[in-house]
């Protein structure tokens, strides 16, 4: 019994560390969808109505804009949140995957992001 419960959490934590991917042929578009989105909402939560299609595709749990750029946070737990990440033209962004938050590139100026809390 011991061991299959220490199976299942290790199979829970392997499966929270995992990073968010998407076609490659999405990523333009998002980048694109999520820079209007930051044009017209500086800062706060986005209402899931406004969201374009590709980003709403992605099944986010919630999107914002701060003034680095736009999260959408496609997993969620406590305070640790993991998704894409769009930066505003011109925000310099620390390229490290082991910072808190964490930004790693994808692709075509979309980033992953994870934050530990």
């Amino acid at each position: 019994m011991a061991r299959t419960l220490s199976l299942l959490i290790f199979l829970a934590l392997l499966a929270s560390a995992c990073a968010p991917s998407l076609p490659f042929s999405d990523a333009r578009t998002i980048v694109a969808d999520g820079n209007q989105l930051l044009s017209s909402y500086p800062d706060g939560h986005i209402d899931k109505a406004k969201w374009p299609q590709a980003i709403a595709a992605l099944d986010p749990e919630h999107v914002y804009a701060t003034p680095e750029g736009l999260y959408i946070c496609t997993r969620e737990l406590f305070v640790d949140q993991q998704g894409f990440f769009v930066p505003r033209p011109g925000a310099s962004i620390p390229y490290s995957p082991t910072g808190d938050p964490s930004y790693t590139p994808l692709r075509d100026g979309l980033f992953t992001y994870h934050i530990r809390g």
